[in-house]
């Protein structure tokens, strides 16, 4: 018999439905929302749907919370009920390959491999994207008087593009984490940034809110927390690399391309003609004071991104895109100097060769890490998995009323894990280093804290 071929974390299938359809005999299928594969029978599709229901209704009869994750040998189920009576179901394949990097003991499914926290994350940024997109899935299906066409086909329209981006493998502590990477600047230059968001706003009353972007960090926010993290991660992971991408390739083939147009990463695709082609997507904001879509603008100078939105009732016209264009650019080629200037005269603290560290406030969702940081080479895998399990054993003492926390493991590759906690600061260290005595190591952290953290995190 043929030894079965090593194999890699890959998607099996990723499907919607709501469990409000397909009552009747002979429309099963109708439940269906979206399924990935999108080529998957029909037969296969019902049957995942209806083994996913199964699960549900029979983990109904042991715990009052729903079911998040169903583990196999080969699989790995996860279950998220995002809104009322919907349900997004991610199957994972579980990777294959040698059970011991050291000794050659045959092959199996590595399922320790395959942290549910980080994938259960997954999932659930997967939901908050599409609603930033389609809106509540209800709400969808409420204008349609129930009919679940215009959502098939808006969901279809997202994840089919969604699914494409995901790199499962690459999932890490971070993933869990969700946060929002914000740029350290000094009093002064943080309230001539505010300063020029508030001007943008009240020299044109349309823009309701505004978030301020500078090299994939976040200057300032008007947004709530979580529709902030939401819009960061979409603008700084999709958005502007394709917009990025797009400019280069127009670049190549031609040398007309405008750079007065390439600072709209939203919006037309020419200031001059009266006929013109607006790019401008819409988003939903569900933390605001009226939950509605927004047209979302996005404007670039240099490092420096103006994300505005406007009320999607309003009608945006080429000659508000040219005023915008008049104001904004001097403005932002101004403060992008200065906020550069001003990160050129910081000094970066000295960073050990063999340690690697994440910090994540839960309050407003700040992180700051070199964990993923290349100079530093490959990240180990296995280490990475032991700081999910060790802030997973943070997030158990903090559902149990403990604000405060402080654990040092040893692995067996004589590498050390510590995580620290205080008032729902998270900060997490990898040294890499072996032979390290555990005085060595307190010394370490004693350092790291101090040069990395000084004035954020406070050690009990």
């Amino acid at each position: 018999m043929a030894q079965k071929q090593p194999s890699k974390l890959s998607l099996r299938n990723f499907f919607v439905y709501n469990v409000n359809y397909g009552d009747t005999e002979g429309k099963e299928e109708e439940k269906i929302l979206f399924f990935h594969p999108r080529e998957t029978n029909i037969d296969v599709q019902m049957r995942e749907v209806g083994l996913s229901e199964a699960i549900v209704k029979f983990t109904e009869n042991f715990d009052e919370a729903p079911c998040d994750a169903l583990h196999s040998q080969k699989t790995r189920k996860l279950f998220l009920q995002p809104e009322k009576d919907f349900w997004m179901i991610m199957t994972l394949n579980v990777p294959y390959g040698p059970k011991s990097t050291e000794v050659m003991e045959g092959s199996d499914y590595l399922g320790h491999e395959v942290e549910t926290d980080v994938y259960r994350s997954v999932l659930t940024q997967a939901y908050s994207t599409a609603r930033l997109f389609v809106g509540p899935f209800q709400a969808v299906l409420d204008s349609q008087n129930g009919d679940t066409a215009l959502l098939v086909k808006k969901l279809d329209h997202f994840f089919k593009r969604y699914l494409l981006g995901l790199r499962l493998r690459d999932c890490d502590i971070l993933t869990v984490f969700d946060g929002i990477q914000f740029l350290p600047l000094d009093k002064t230059t943080f309230l001539r940034c505010q300063c020029f968001v508030n001007l943008v706003e009240a020299s044109f009353p349309l823009v309701a809110h505004s978030v301020l972007i500078y090299n994939n960090s976040l200057v300032w926010s008007g947004l709530n927390p979580d529709d902030a993290k939401v819009v960061f991660r979409y603008v700084s992971s999709n958005l502007l690399p394709s917009h990025l991408k797009a400019n280069y390739l127009a670049h190549r083939t031609t040398s007309n391309n405008s750079p007065r147009i390439a600072r709209f990463v939203t919006g037309p695709d020419c200031l001059i003609d009266l006929v013109y082609s607006d790019k401008t997507p819409k988003v939903y904001l569900g933390n605001v004071t009226q939950p509605s879509f927004f047209h979302l603008i996005v404007y670039k100078v240099v490092d420096l991104v103006l994300c505005l939105f406007v009320p999607s009732k309003e009608t945006l016209k080429l000659e508000l895109y040219r005023q915008l264009d008049a104001f904004l650019h001097t403005r932002m080629t101004e403060l992008d100097v200065e906020i550069n200037s001003y990160r050129k005269t910081v000094n970066d603290p000295p960073e050990a060769p063999d340690t690697r560290w994440v910090y994540f406030n839960t309050t407003n969702l700040a992180t700051k890490d070199m964990l993923r940081d290349k100079k530093k080479g490959p990240q180990s895998d296995a280490l990475v998995r032991a700081l999910v399990k060790l802030h997973q054993n943070h997030v158990r003492l903090m559902k149990e009323g403990n604000s405060s926390s402080e654990t040092y493991l040893r692995t067996s590759t004589d590498h050390w894990i510590i995580g620290r906690m205080s008032n729902f600061r998270q900060f997490y260290i990898l040294i890499e280093k072996k032979k390290l005595s555990l005085h060595e190591v307190d010394d370490a952290v004693k350092k790291l804290s101090e040069t990395q953290l000084r004035g954020i995190f406070f050690p009990t």
